[in-house]
């Protein structure tokens, strides 16, 4: 009986093949690899330019805003000492009220100024879900610093004007020309008023000194939220500016 002889070269051959098909596997995963890594590297790349451009757009809102603080600070300051004026002359003889412009100093005192910043940049980083482009703790730190002390600002701000509305103008309106008071704003329908008016009994009386210490505290508590606001602004500018 004849049997089947192997053919000697078979092994060989199925050898070689294996050895190819690993080879073209391992070229296949270095291929992988390879556009897996440049994918990341493109993706740096285009994150490293949303980075700058946000950052350039928050870096320009701040200073925008810093702009308008400064305007609020100014307008703040100059309430507070303006009441204080008034409140210093509280008990003083008419010869002495003479001889300062009251009217001037009501109007001033009474010109507080609304903190509205923009927020349009912060807000395009939250809504697109982009905040970890940042990849800064201190800078993630210091804009939920800034939106708080902005909450703050405005809660004060609202509470400053409802105590002149509800508290003040209504004292003031019994005994002097708001008329009068308001042509220091230039408006078209202010001037001399022909009523009568009594400036003097208001620096007389415990109910107006007590209207005003109040909105003295508001004022004076705004100047520390200013301040602190002002603060806050001054670090994003400079670490925005670091990019």
């Amino acid at each position: 009986m004849l049997t089947k002889k192997s053919t000697p070269g078979a092994p060989i051959k199925m050898s070689s093949y294996f050895k190819y098909a690993i080879g073209e596997i391992i070229l296949v995963v270095i291929g992988i690899l390879i556009a897996l890594q440049i994918n990341d590297w493109n993706q740096q790349r285009i994150d490293n330019v949303n980075q700058k451009k946000m950052l350039a757009n928050l870096r320009q809102e701040f200073i925008q805003n810093k702009m308008l603080l400064d305007k609020s600070r100014l307008v703040n300051e100059g309430s507070l000492n303006a009441g204080i004026i008034i409140m210093n002359l509280m008990g003083s003889e008419k010869e002495d009220l003479q001889k300062h412009n009251l009217d001037s100093l009501f109007y001033i005192s009474l010109s507080s100024d609304e903190y509205l910043p923009s927020s349009n940049a912060i807000e395009d980083i939250i809504q697109s879900g982009r905040m970890n482009l940042l990849n800064d703790p201190e800078l993630s730190t210091l804009l939920s610093s800034w939106k708080s002390i902005i909450n703050v600002l405005i809660d004060r701000d609202e509470t400053l004007d409802n105590w002149i509305q509800r508290e003040m103008l209504p004292y003031l309106n019994k005994t002097i020309s708001i008329k009068e008071m308001d042509s220091y704003g230039k408006f078209k329908w202010t001037g001399k008023s022909q009523l009568k008016k009594d400036y003097t009994s208001i620096f007389y009386d415990l109910e107006f000194e007590n209207i005003l210490e109040n909105m003295l505290y508001f004022y004076q508590q705004n100047k520390i939220r200013y301040d602190e606001a002002n603060t806050i602004l001054n670090q994003l500018i400079d670490k925005t500016s670091e990019y």
